[in-house]
């Protein structure tokens, strides 16, 4: 009953880090990583983008209020020439506006929190310290700024900004909606 297309894995559980909760991590591979025989490998590296509410990325099963449709998009690009990982971290649920922003300030939403936000150098510290990593272990990525993003919407969008102004070594592009 999910509506993921093309091939995407799924870490269980990667550890978090002082004040930021483990998570699964789910990850789209493009068509021609997966189609690859493991002795042929041909060398290729892929760019790689980091998507933050990563439920609401590849599946309308799991998404808050409708999935993206990333994967949808990553397969179309594929069929034109262009391929690229791409990494979908779930939010922290009650903790993702203290995540998603880098400043301790009033909570706008109220709801039982007079304050929010102040962990997102933090979560930005760990997706750049852990998850990345993983990802450039596992698989043959590009590491250069150049061919790594991240991308978020609302309060995603505004650690995408920051990550970009903040990692500049890591980040070379940022998608920032609203």
């Amino acid at each position: 009953d999910n509506t993921v297309s093309g091939t995407v894995l799924v870490w269980p559980r990667l550890e978090g880090r002082p004040g930021i909760p483990a998570r699964e991590i789910v990850v789209y591979l493009p068509p021609s990583l997966v189609e690859r025989d493991a002795a042929s490998k041909d060398g290729r590296r892929y760019p790689v983008l980091y998507f933050h509410d990563g439920q609401n990325v590849f599946d309308d099963r799991t998404s808050f209020v409708g999935e993206w449709h990333a994967d949808e998009t990553l397969e179309l690009l594929a069929s034109e020439g262009f391929e690229a990982i791409a990494v979908a971290v779930p939010n922290a649920g009650d903790a993702r506006m203290d995540e998603y922003c880098p400043w301790r300030e009033r909570n706008p939403f109220g709801k039982g929190h007079p304050t929010s936000g102040g962990k997102g150098d933090a979560y930005l510290d760990w997706l750049v310290g852990s998850v990345k990593p993983l990802i450039d272990r596992s698989f043959p990525t590009r590491g250069e700024r150049e061919a790594t993003g991240i991308i978020g919407s609302s309060m995603g969008g505004l650690i995408s900004i920051y990550a970009l102004v903040a990692q500049p070594a890591v980040f070379g592009l940022a998608g920032v909606m609203s």
